[in-house]
């Protein structure tokens, strides 16, 4: 296939020839590489069904980008890439039509980097030695010379590749919040399709091949339009390699050829992949991390650079750190690697530097190891004799039972040393008391009720729930919505809650409320020198300020969040509902305080056959934090759950907010079940759907698990969307720690 290619094209420049990546001896080529290539090659002389538009979608560090260049390699054609970001406009994608003001190179960049005209006479004078008055008159004077300004045309990395038959790849595109932009795509990803750009109308290449490469479900992330993602003729799912894959690459990058240390290195990067996932922590434990962690083995311990090489990637959140370094432990991960090391003294390839007592090396001071001093006696010291690590411990090969020995005089027993490299899972929790709290001393009070309007918002969700329902399995069973009374003795219950809540929610609200407050929707910045956008109301104005530019705005961080609580009888097993009255409640101060939209719902099923579905609404988007706070105390265990209703009810909720992030929570105790047949695989593909459709409405759907059935409801929702929320002691921490996540 590829010496079918070179033949075709004899007309690459040599900037072109070296644009075609080039596989590195370390290089292993995959599952996915091989089919993507002979799909490819099995298509490539049927030009009206040649497989050229690519779409790569997984995780990150599973492979996408490296990918994306072996084919490039594969296919013998030049390689380029885009990366997308917020903010991006059609004029990435298409090119910009940029003024050329002057042969001056250095003038040119003050017209194309100044955000303002007054920034512009500014640099202009430091340019040309002159004050800024003069500066103005060498403009004028410059302007006057010139009747008009030429401009030229400066295509993307896309027309480029378009153009000129290379392999594209288009990183993120599912990051763009605006989602039409790509869709600018659309006409070329067509066999034969055309481009319209400032130039002209540009014939699409036949030889060009586009990939696009976007992260799966993760925070930011949008879904890819319907149109681009249906012109992708090939999709692939992108998943962590396996085991011996891993190795493999590994041993052939780093330097590292310990094949058992590496297996377990590879298994730990996994169980941190999978228990991130189950938890909702968004960081990321993948390849890259697994490599470089290989490699430091070379210059360090790789049980001390563990920290820093990989798990401070995946989140620097104490209490997540914590649950990711307990699920090590709990595996016997860490305790095979410590045992490793320790056998095997890894080989480093960097020698070790003995540094000399009391000197500070200075700046200048080279940092290779010293050359030996000629006229050292012959003699040395036993601590000279001592092989000293860059961290300055003795070598554990020459540690004599003396040298176990503490600063106080003790020795350092055999449990001591071993518990010298265990993982410390002791961080703090977030829950501590602060010097100021927002809720001490605050009270709730008994709202006026105006019972009227009681009756017509009763009504009114009922009539919103059962049009939820009406095209779904549930829509023939009976479905009434109450909402709960409020009683002296709930208030005064709240007011107790809210006092022993604030220990966990007065830090995480000050870490978060100053993110909240920078919030700013973008702009448009009119009157610029340069920009991405022509505009073509200022050609009567003689500054040179044609264009417009949008103006970054900071990342939106509006979130709506929609909790379903489970009300089912089995909640009572070990006090599950009050933990989950808690943790609600918790989440409710929490929103309250940083003003973030909230709904929450619990249900039961089977209460008579008039009702086989009950919904208890304790607070809709538009209604007060303290009421809904009061209504918490009334959660009870009843009887049956029907899942499925809950969540569609509560999705539709979501999905007709404007936030830009919906998070939707299902907090159960396991499966669904409720008369007369809603079980088993009926619920299952039930909770799926309602799942999937959620997804499709740009809604983040998370399940957590507060009891037994942790692995069912693991099978039902997927692993990328469930909690382990199994200590029910930590669990009011662990919820608002998960929406943190989403802010």
């Amino acid at each position: 296939m590829s010496t079918t290619l070179q033949k075709q094209r004899t007309d690459y420049s040599t900037v072109e020839q070296a644009m075609i990546w080039q596989k590195p001896a370390s290089h292993v080529t995959s599952e996915q590489e091989q089919r993507i290539a002979n799909t490819i090659i099995a298509t490539w002389q049927m030009p009206e069904m040649r497989i050229t538009n690519l779409l790569l979608e997984g995780d990150a560090g599973s492979g996408k980008t490296q990918l994306a260049k072996a084919l490039s390699a594969d296919l013998q054609l030049p390689y380029t890439k885009i990366t997308c970001f917020a903010d991006m406009d059609k004029s990435d994608i298409l090119g910009s039509l940029l003024p050329v003001l002057d042969e001056d190179s250095e003038l040119q960049t003050i017209f194309d980097e100044s955000q303002s005209q007054t920034e512009v006479f500014s640099r202009l004078a430091d340019h040309l030695k002159l004050s800024e008055q003069d500066a103005k008159a060498y403009l004028h004077r410059y302007q006057d010379s010139h009747q008009s300004v030429s401009y030229r045309f400066y295509p993307s990395e896309i027309v480029k590749a378009v153009q000129n038959g290379y392999l594209l790849e288009i990183q993120e595109p599912t990051v763009i919040r605006d989602a039409s932009v790509l869709v600018a795509l659309n006409s070329v990803l067509e066999p034969n399709g055309t481009l319209e750009t400032l130039q002209g109308r540009i014939q699409r290449h036949p030889d060009t091949v586009v990939v696009l490469t976007t992260n799966r479900n993760y925070q930011g992330n949008r879904p890819l339009n319907e149109s681009l993602r249906d012109r992708m003729q090939y999709s692939e799912k992108m998943d962590l390699p396996t085991i011996p894959v891993m190795v493999t690459r590994a041993s052939a990058k780093s330097g590292l050829h310990d094949k058992k240390m590496l297996t377990v290195m590879a298994n730990i990067i996994r169980l941190l992949d999978e228990t991130a996932k189950a938890n909702g922590i968004h960081g990321v434990a993948g390849m890259r991390s697994y490599l470089y962690w290989s490699a430091s083995a070379t210059f360090t311990d790789i049980l001390k650079s563990f920290d820093q090489m990989v798990l401070y990637k995946v989140t620097t959140d104490e209490l997540e750190i914590d649950l990711l370094k307990q699920a090590i432990i709990d595996a016997g991960l860490w305790d095979q690697l410590v045992s490793l090391v320790t056998q095997s003294a890894v080989k480093r390839t960097i020698p070790a530097v003995t540094p000399q007592k009391d000197v500070m090396p200075s700046v200048s001071e080279p940092t290779t190891p010293a050359v030996a001093d000629q006229n050292k006696p012959e003699q040395d010291s036993e601590a000279d004799k001592q092989t000293v690590s860059p961290d300055n411990e003795k070598s554990l090969d020459t540690k004599s039972e003396d040298d176990n020995v503490q600063p106080d005089g003790d020795k350092v027993t055999a449990e001591d040393a071993k518990r010298d490299t265990s993982l410390d899972v002791t961080g703090t929790t977030g829950t501590e008391q602060q010097e100021e709290s927002f809720h001490e001393g605050e009270t709730l009070s008994m709202p006026i009720i105006d019972t009227e309007a009681a009756k017509q918002t009763r009504k009114a969700l009922n009539q919103s729930a059962r049009e939820s329902l009406q095209n779904t399995i549930h829509a023939h069973e009976g479905l009434i919505v109450h909402v709960p009374q409020i009683t002296p003795t709930d208030v005064k219950l709240a007011n107790k809650n809210l006092q022993s809540n604030h220990l966990i929610t007065d830090q995480l609200v000050r870490q978060m409320r100053e993110i909240l407050q920078n919030g700013h929707a973008g702009d448009v910045a009119k009157g610029k020198v340069f920009g991405k956008q022509f505009d073509a109301s200022k050609v009567v104005n003689q500054d040179f300020g044609y264009f417009t530019k949008k103006r970054t705005p900071d990342e939106d961080p509006s979130l709506a969040i929609a909790v379903r609580v489970d009300q089912s009888a089995s909640m009572v097993e070990d006090d599950r509902i009050k933990h989950e009255q808690t943790a609600i409640f918790a989440l409710t101060a929490f929103c309250r305080d940083l003003n973030i939209p909230l709904t929450i719902n619990g249900d039961t099923a089977d209460v008579s056959e008039r009702e086989r579905t009950s919904i208890y609404a304790y607070k809709e988007f538009d209604e007060d934090y303290d009421t809904a706070l009061l209504r918490l105390t009334t959660i009870k265990a009843l009887n049956n759950n029907r899942d499925g209703s809950a969540l569609k009810i509560l999705a539709d909720k979501l999905a007709a907010r404007t936030e830009q992030t919906k998070l939707l929570i299902n907090l159960s105790d396991g499966q669904p079940k409720a008369m007369p047949n809603y079980t088993g695989d009926l619920a299952k593909a039930d909770l799926q759907h309602v799942v999937h459709e959620a997804e499709r409405e740009g809604i983040v759907v998370l399940s957590a698990a507060l009891g037994d059935d942790a692995e069912t409801l693991k099978d039902i929702y997927g692993n990328q969307r469930f909690l382990d929320f199994t200590d029910l002691n930590k669990l009011a921490t662990n919820l608002v720690h998960v929406v943190m996540r989403f802010v």
